[in-house]
């Protein structure tokens, strides 16, 4: 008796497909959250993390792929002309001769070409609507193209920044106000508290005032400025955010520092730089002091990065640091699994910072058009993680020409043909994986294609084998050899199709 061998499951080539897909799910890119304490990576995709900016996967963009014209067809194929044209067809377009069909011709022409053309519009905008925008919020250019913000303008930045209309009306204390205006009303009484106050004795107050007015309650999470506002709760990016603007209300110059997994103020005064620990309330130039170090721990958990460690920090410009918040947000965003969310953020993040003039170049600064990037294909690789194959390839088509990346591309579209061509071969759908196939080949390389092209094919020789088992267990001898020599023309070298061959040779001779 032969068995059937797919009966009993999946051949072992189509099994290896599906590790192909858990490859590229594995990984999660991103950087890490600046909050002090390091996020969970999620499950199984590319990770975003707040923005200690660690890079992660800095590919580089290069054009889309080409497609080519001499992968292995596949054996057994249908005919290219197909279906055949009938002669009423041939007759119908033949020469021309009939004026009114030559201008019926044209009509259809005209006809389709509109027709076609509202379909693609429809279309793209189906797609619009389908996965997340790919095209940063104009307020994201016209952001960045301010040099030396003014202390008003990075507040509403960072409002921005924080997903909230900086002059949208709220409530702040009961009241009904903006953001903006409550930020008004802070900076003016802090400009009255400080007086003619030297510039370090400012910059202390302001800390103290911030304490005073504003701020309650630490919270690891806390990245948004509006939260802030409304509620005193924060973390090291709102409070660092928050300094920064109503220290520069003053005309202090007040920049920002990353380190590892944390992010605070600094100040200049007197020529000198002079640390501000935000998320505690002794943490202005803290040094030192026991108050801060007794304090900054139990709060936060995390120790004190010295000026002198300049390898485990780096300054950063004031408005690289209110991109803290976006670069915080995607990261909640991810930890959630909320990739399609995220990836508008990390584009309008990229648009915001595309013109800076000094950029900061440090390891603990991610590069913000690669976390966008990586944050394109996080949506992909999520898309894949949920099964939804057809999703994965729709998706290609709408990012692949904004966002160009011929390596990642080619292994998202392989692996999402991967899978669907596995389901397929599960359910012995052999023509339906030919078909899927062959109406991609011009997704991946032509090795891809080819390593796709030797799994279908060994699924067809293996509905061979199975026909040829079927009719030999019925001692159908001939026919089941009928089966074997249509089969051996297409695969001459397949061992267990010449191995058939032999018994039932064997069985016909006995």
């Amino acid at each position: 008796m032969f068995n059937n061998q797919l009966s009993g499951g999946t051949p072992n080539a189509t099994r290896e497909t599906l590790s192909v897909f858990w490859h590229f799910c594995g990984t999660v890119w991103g950087p890490k959250m600046l909050r002090h304490k390091e996020m969970q990576q999620a499950p199984s995709l590319p990770r975003s993390s707040p923005l200690s900016g660690r890079k992660a996967c800095a590919y580089g963009a290069s054009t889309p792929p080409s497609v080519w014209s001499s992968a292995t067809p596949l054996r057994g194929a249908p005919p290219g002309d197909w279906p055949p044209r009938t002669p009423a067809m041939s007759q119908s377009f033949g020469n021309g001769s009939n004026k009114r069909m030559c201008c019926m011709k044209k009509q259809c022409f005209v006809f389709c070409f509109v027709f076609l053309s509202v379909a693609v519009f429809s279309q793209n905008a189906a797609q619009n609507e389908r996965f997340p925008r790919l095209t940063p919020d104009p307020k994201a250019a016209l952001y960045g193209d301010i040099q030396n913000h003014s202390w008003r303008e990075l507040a509403e930045i960072a409002l921005w920044a924080s997903g909230v209309d900086p002059y949208a009306a709220v409530t702040v204390n009961k009241e009904k106000t903006t953001y903006m205006a409550v930020l008004d009303s802070l900076a003016e009484a802090l400009s009255v508290a400080t007086g003619e106050s030297s510039d370090a004795e400012k910059a202390e107050l302001v800390l103290q005032f911030m304490y005073e007015k504003t701020l309650k309650r630490y919270s690891l999470n806390q990245t948004q400025l509006d939260v802030l506002l409304s509620s005193g709760t924060y973390n090291c990016v709102s409070s660092a955010v928050f300094y920064l603007i109503l220290g520069k209300s003053i005309g202090l110059d007040v920049k920002g520092v990353v380190t590892r997994d944390h992010a605070f103020a600094t100040v200049e005064s007197e020529g000198a730089l002079i640390d501000v620990e935000t998320t505690n309330k002794f943490g202005f130039n803290p040094g030192n002091k026991k108050e801060f170090t007794d304090d900054f721990g139990k709060t936060t958990g995390f120790a004190y990065v010295p000026p002198g460690n300049y390898r485990n920090r780096a300054q950063i410009s004031p408005i690289e640091l209110v991109s803290l918040i976006m670069g915080n947000r995607i990261s909640m965003l991810e930890s959630r699994k909320r990739f399609a969310d995220a990836l508008p953020i990390a584009v309008d993040r990229a648009a915001l910072l595309a013109k800076r003039e000094s950029p900061v170049d440090s390891p603990l600064f991610s590069d913000p058009a690669a976390d966008r990037m990586d944050r394109v294909f996080n949506v992909a690789g999520s898309l894949l993680n949920s099964r939804k194959e057809e999703d994965v390839l729709a998706f290609a088509d709408y990012a692949m020409p904004v966002y160009p990346d011929d390596a990642r591309w080619e292994e998202v579209q392989y692996s999402a043909v991967n899978n669907i061509i596995a389901k397929y071969l599960r359910s012995n759908k052999v023509a339906d994986a030919k078909t899927v196939l062959a109406e991609n080949r011009g997704r991946y390389s032509k090795e891809q294609y080819d390593k796709l092209a030797a799994i279908v094919a060994q699924a067809v020789a293996v509905g061979y084998h199975n026909q040829f088992a079927a009719l030999f267990n019925r001692q159908q001898y001939e026919d089941a050899k009928a089966v074997l020599d249509l089969a051996l023309e297409a695969f001459p070298d397949d061992r267990q199709l010449n191995r058939d061959m032999e018994a039932v040779n064997k069985a016909m001779n006995g």
